[in-house]
């Protein structure tokens, strides 16, 4: 991964990570787990799409050449810049091999074009990291990642000169 994309992933996905350390009181009843898809003040043209999680928050992003990035985040991880390896398995799947970068409170991968259909009709994911193993819920994954890329266009396009 690059380092543009690692410091970019860094300045986009910190702000949502912070808001995820400071616990909101509960609700009588807890909503069912949605998507936040939204530009990010800190980084004119560009965008992210946040899914807050019990153990982990699951964070997207597209990259400059319009590819998906996958990223594991929790304010608990503190890593210094490191490669990884991972296995993700989408839908209850065969687990598939990925790799990625991690720092700070994130792990990074880029989703392969192979993986990417998956990933887009993905229900649940469960990802092993050198942290751990999580499963997550995904609802409306597909509907999030369009969303997400019509807002990264739209953002590019304000942010150009």
């Amino acid at each position: 991964m690059s380092r543009m994309l690692t410091a970019l992933a860094m300045t986009l996905a910190l702000p949502a990570l912070a808001q995820a350390a400071t616990p909101a009181p509960a609700p009588a009843k807890a909503p069912a787990p949605a998507w936040d898809v939204g530009p990010i003040p800190e980084a004119p043209g560009s965008c992210r799409a946040r899914l807050a999680g019990p153990q982990i928050d699951l964070i997207m992003m597209i990259n400059n050449d319009g590819k998906l990035v996958l990223i594991a985040g929790s304010p608990a991880w503190k890593h210094d810049k490191a490669d990884f390896d991972s296995l993700l398995t989408v839908n209850g799947g065969a687990p598939m091999h990925l790799s990625g970068t991690s720092l700070g409170p994130l792990f990074l991968t880029l989703v392969t074009d192979d993986l990417y259909p998956k990933v887009h009709d993905a229900k649940t994911l469960d990802w092993t990291l050198p942290d751990g193993q999580f499963h997550v819920a995904t609802p409306r994954m597909g509907p999030a990642i369009d969303t997400l890329r019509t807002c990264t266009k739209t953002e590019a396009a304000k942010a150009k000169p």
